[in-house]
């Protein structure tokens, strides 16, 4: 085997992964064009009900301009209250892509006072 082939196939086979999840992907990122058998039992719990779900979702019409913003200010905005199989889904899929990219991109402001008020000072013995 040429040594430079070597470089390929490992990459290929690392992001085999992503082609296969293909379909939950467009979903994360396009929910209204996303096949709305895609949500498998792994990511849900009901998938007739996902089903469902996704439809009405991709009819939300207050929710279409937020997806322009981009796909984590949309599944911020997703109220889970509304759409719980899908919105618990699409946080176990942008859980694949890491926490310190999906951290830098949100507002997280630790209450550092409740953190250290909440806490009991430990005197060595």
């Amino acid at each position: 085997m040429q040594h430079w082939l070597k470089p390929c196939r490992k990459t290929l086979r690392r992001f085999h992964d992503l082609h296969v999840k293909r379909p939950q992907i467009t979903f994360l990122v396009d929910p209204s064009n996303a096949e709305t058998d895609c949500l498998k039992a792994l990511l849900v719990k009901d998938e007739a009900v996902a089903e469902l779900e996704m439809i009405e979702l991709s009819e939300d019409d207050r929710l279409k301009p937020v997806l322009r913003e981009g796909t984590l200010e949309f599944w911020k905005t997703v109220p889970i209250e509304k759409y719980p199989n899908v919105k618990r889904a699409a946080l176990k899929l942008l859980s694949m892509f890491g926490s310190t990219y999906v951290l830098a991109t949100t507002e997280y402001k630790p209450d550092l006072r409740g953190i250290v008020q909440s806490k009991e000072c430990q005197k060595s013995h």
